[in-house]
């Protein structure tokens, strides 16, 4: 183990001051609740839908993945390519 990861390493162990630790909580509380905003007013077989669609974008669709392999990238990427494209 070299030095540099030996500093890392002993950076990640020591303590979060606790000013970090309440920024970090309301981030994490601020975008929770931007989130919870904008599912308000949508019906949820539409939320089932998107997230169903999220989840066929990557790793359950073949033809992205054909497309990823074909043009040296991920699924993902061929995803957003396509959402993209229409």
């Amino acid at each position: 183990m070299c030095i540099h990861q030996k500093k890392q390493k002993s950076a990640s162990l020591r303590p979060r001051p606790q000013s970090w630790q309440a920024e970090q909580r309301r981030i994490r509380e601020e975008a929770n609740r931007k989130r919870s905003e904008a599912q308000t007013g949508i019906p949820k077989a539409e939320v089932k839908e998107r997230a169903q669609t999220e989840c066929r974008r990557t790793s359950r669709n073949p033809q992205a993945k054909a497309k990823a392999a074909a043009s040296k990238t991920n699924p993902g990427a061929v995803a957003r390519g396509d959402k993209l494209a229409k």
